[in-house]
């Protein structure tokens, strides 16, 4: 999970990198790393808010807490990308370590597989954001276009959680990862 140099190097220029990606037996999956000048909470609170998704998950239209309670919650969350991309309502639970991980895995809904991970890492040269994530939608779709909205998906999403938590390192990189966010800044205030 470490990054070598050559990896630290783009990570430390503002990369979001894919790791991994692909497609096994149906469920794509992603592995990818960015680096955040910021401590963990301010990244930790973006993505355990319900308010802030609406920001950072593209097509987001109903986000709930259904259950909490001490390190595990269950979020209801309905997503609709597009007119022609069928509408997904799912639940999962989120299993959490405050500010060292996060993971979550499908309860019930319209996907067939959903589960992944977030890792926040301190090194010397800020916070690494490690993010894993599998899906497997309820309905067929071509593997290649999954893929390739999955890997769109967690460059932009990544960088625009980085963006909101004023994580980003400059003036530049913030409107770089800030114009990655798919819904308004302002909502997610």
């Amino acid at each position: 999970m470490m990054p070598d140099a050559e990896r630290l190097q783009r990570l430390g220029a503002g990369e979001v990198l894919v790791l991994e990606s692909g497609t096994e037996e149906s469920v794509t999956f992603i592995h990818a790393q960015a680096l955040a000048q910021v401590e963990a909470r301010p990244v930790w609170d973006i993505i355990t808010s319900c308010e802030r998704a609406f920001v950072y998950v593209r097509g987001l239209k109903i986000c709930e807490r259904l259950d909490d309670e001490a390190g595990r919650v269950v979020i209801r969350q309905v997503v609709k990308r597009s007119w022609a991309a069928p509408t997904q309502d799912y639940s999962y639970e989120s299993l959490r370590e405050p500010y060292r991980e996060i993971r979550f895995s499908l309860v019930d809904g319209s996907l067939k597989v959903m589960e992944g991970s977030w890792q926040f890492v301190e090194i010397p040269e800020g916070l690494l954001l490690d993010y894993r994530f599998r899906v497997q939608p309820g309905t067929p779709a071509p593997k290649f276009i999954i893929q390739s909205i999955i890997n769109q998906d967690t460059l932009n999403l990544m960088a625009c959680i980085r963006g909101m938590a004023a994580g980003s390192g400059s003036a530049k990189q913030s409107e770089s990862d800030l114009g990655d966010c798919p819904g308004d800044l302002e909502a997610g205030e």
